[in-house]
């Protein structure tokens, strides 16, 4: 297997001034690089060390620690089966309790403090805030006669154990909850921004494909508790590059990295879906996919229980297979056949290590969406529309008959998918928003990219208006503004890595987008 690195993604809750808990949130997965003090993971999220961050200056509150490589934690943990080091690396990480305190140099020193011995934390605290006082002051207060001063000290250094203890507590609940819950305990709002702060101009959707998302894993989960199980399948629709895609991979990120939990999940470009017996992708192989992403430590029997729980499938392209022959194979008999997937069914799921012993797999628990662009129905709008109106400011309220009648998708498919959320077009101010906020911005990522060759790039705002004008022109949403950025840095990117410079810095303008071999250097 190839090496990579694993580190601890923290979140750093400010205790007293100067003094901060490192909470661990999970771990991550990518490449550390060193010399930057930089780690980006495999969502290309990229984090800063903790022990290196300068507070107050950088105000972000998730950083990571302890880097290390793949390898060494097979040597470490004499194991080559990397769920398990994964897990036991985890565990090792949850013994023990971060304290973070402020030197002279601004930087970060971290205090280990074990969790099954927290009585020691007393002392250590008080040792770690005298040194915040300087030692004059706490000479005077030895000396002096005023009781309130000396209760005054004291009590903030009491305030502050508390703090800490109460911090502690909270830790190890969720760790407790984590690992006996059948639900998921998260902050809905925490989940809602962090969605939010990635995918720009469809705050509604966010709300409503987040709702569907928790409900119907809940119930899942809970099936049980529940006299009949009837999950809400849903279908996203849009524009390409308005965000379908991204809203669920991003839900699914941060679940994984907040609850530390695994959901399988398998994306389905619909239009290589055919109906069995014919060449193509069938349902089956979508479940195989589904269960070979169940947690690796597992039997087969007990990857497919926990990817019927715990599974989601995302069919893209729904729109692909709408069409007005009834009997058209790959078309319409692929909607017909998708009926008893969405209605829960069992497929068999062979063990070939077995003499191709056969397992059941049910898809009524499976957590399901469907998308598509469905343009030609919009367009049919458009048509009717007259005057001078922009296409942006066409808003028209397309129903279940509409999809029925206009986009020929098949009435029975429909009434198995009654939630329907419409994505909004992203318009040039849209985009502009995109660039400028959004954690993934293109921009943002090659000017991370640049930087890891020690290159400066810089942008004026007329830089980014006509990145979003441009984009806007194409009519692709989000999907245009990586191809136009590109385009526009080509002759930079070259110069700057054929003639490294440090104090050189790179800046493009609106000219730059005209022409690539438009740009400055300050």
């Amino acid at each position: 297997m190839k090496d990579f690195f694993v580190a601890i993604l923290m979140e750093r809750i400010v205790i007293n001034n100067g003094l901060y808990l490192f909470k661990p949130l999970t771990l991550l997965e990518g490449d550390y690089l060193e010399d930057n003090n930089l780690f980006i993971d495999t969502y290309e999220n990229t984090y800063t060390d903790a022990l290196n961050s300068y507070i107050g200056i950088d105000e972000k509150t998730e950083f990571f620690t302890f880097p290390i490589s793949y390898n060494e934690l097979c040597s470490m943990y004499n194991s080559k089966d990397k769920k398990e080091i994964l897990r036991k690396h985890l565990d090792q990480v949850y013994n023990y309790v971060y304290i973070g305190k402020q030197n002279e140099n601004f930087e970060i020193d971290l205090l280990q403090i074990p969790i099954d011995n927290l009585e020691v934390i007393q002392g250590e605290i008080e040792i770690e805030k005298e040194d915040e006082y300087e030692e004059e002051v706490i000479n005077y207060l030895l000396k002096t006669d005023n009781i309130e001063e000396i209760k005054d000290y004291l009590n903030k250094i009491l305030s502050f154990s508390k703090g800490v203890n109460n911090e502690i507590e909270k830790i190890k609940k969720e760790i407790e909850i984590n690992n006996t819950s059948d639900s998921l305990n998260i902050d809905i709002n925490d989940l809602y921004n962090y969605v939010k702060s990635k995918v720009v101009g469809q705050d509604e959707a966010i709300k409503q494909i987040i709702t569907n998302f928790i409900i119907n894993y809940n119930s899942s989960l809970n099936a049980d508790k529940l006299p009949d199980l009837q999950l809400t399948r849903c279908l996203i629709t849009g524009s390409p590059g308005v965000g379908k895609t991204l809203i669920i991979e991003t839900i699914l990120e941060y679940l994984e990295k907040k609850s530390n939990i695994i959901i399988p999940i398998e994306k389905v470009t619909t239009s290589q879906l055919t109906i069995a017996g014919y060449l193509g992708r069938d349902l089956e192989d979508i479940l195989e996919a589904l269960v070979s992403k169940a947690p690796e430590d597992m039997n087969l029997e007990e990857k497919i229980k926990y990817a019927e729980k715990n599974g989601v499938v995302f069919f893209d392209e729904i729109d692909k297979k709408a069409t007005s022959d009834r009997d058209d194979v790959s078309g319409t008999k692929v909607l017909d056949s998708l009926l008893e997937f969405l209605n829960g069914s069992s497929y068999k799921i062979f063990d070939n290590k077995k003499g191709n012993n056969s397992y059941y797999f049910n898809t009524k628990y499976l957590n399901i969406f469907f998308a598509g662009s469905f343009n030609f129905v919009r367009d049919l709008y458009k048509k009717q529309v007259s005057g001078f109106i922009k296409e942006e400011e066409v808003e028209v309220a397309i129903t279940t008959e509409d999809y029925i009648n206009k986009g020929n998708m098949t009435r029975e498919f429909m009434r198995r998918v009654p939630k329907i959320i419409e994505l909004n077009f992203l318009n040039e101010e849209s985009l502009y928003q995109l660039l400028t906020t959004s954690t993934i911005s293109p921009i943002l990522i090659e000017q991370i990219k640049l930087s890891l060759f020690n290159i400066s790039l810089s942008w004026d705002d007329s830089y980014i208006r006509k990145l979003a004008k441009t984009a806007h022109k194409l009519n692709l949403g989000a999907s245009s503004l990586k191809k136009i950025i590109e385009e526009s840095l080509n002759d930079l990117k070259w110069e700057a890595l054929t003639n490294q410079n440090k104090d050189i810095i790179y800046e493009v303008t609106e000219e730059t987008v005209l022409n690539p071999k438009q740009y400055k250097k300050l």
